[in-house]
């Protein structure tokens, strides 16, 4: 089959790849910037959380155990931030390669539908108001939705340029008899 680049299924791959690093790279600096923070904690500042949180839970709890949620927490953002950069980069980078193949149209189709549903919990949490959020609102949703298009439209050009087959004709060739 003569090898013919879907221009939407293109657009989609590049979308998701710079929504994905720009979205994933500011996505990153934050809690990075949290745990950098955690360094610049001198006595006075600690002994202030220290109080805080005897007061705030009746002495059961002190800073000790707040720092380490709060450190938890950011390990597990920056973890779900690298881990969803490199399946963005990831599947642009196949996607790029399989954009001219028409039999390749369910990769596209299975990642449009789940990079979608991501993309629009993501746009619900982060909101659309900053760089962060319209990056992820490329990468998470223009991108997944020209994938889907672009799916279909390659598996109507496979359907397309398959023979028609005579009625009364068999799927496929006769197997091995049992």
């Amino acid at each position: 089959m003569k090898k013919q680049v879907n221009p939407m299924l293109r657009l989609g791959c590049i979308l998701l790849l710079a929504g994905g690093v720009v979205s994933g790279v500011l996505n990153l600096l934050g809690p990075a910037i949290v745990l950098l923070g955690f360094t610049s904690l001198d006595n006075s500042m600690y002994e202030y959380a220290e109080s805080e949180m005897r007061e705030v839970t009746d002495g059961l709890l002190g800073a000790e155990v707040a720092l380490g949620v709060i450190f938890g927490v950011m390990i597990l953002l920056i973890t779900i931030f690298a881990v969803m950069l490199v399946i963005d980069v990831a599947v642009a980078l196949l996607g790029l390669r399989r954009a001219g193949r028409p039999e390749k149209y369910g990769f596209f189709l299975v990642w449009g539908v789940v990079l979608l549903v991501i993309g629009v919990f993501g746009a619900l949490y982060i909101g659309i108001s900053s760089l962060n959020g319209l990056a992820g609102l490329v990468c998470g949703v223009a991108a997944p939705i020209l994938f889907l298009v672009g799916a279909f439209r390659q598996k109507k050009l496979l359907r397309d340029a398959q023979p028609i087959r005579q009625s009364g004709a068999p799927d496929r060739p006769p197997g091995p008899a049992i």
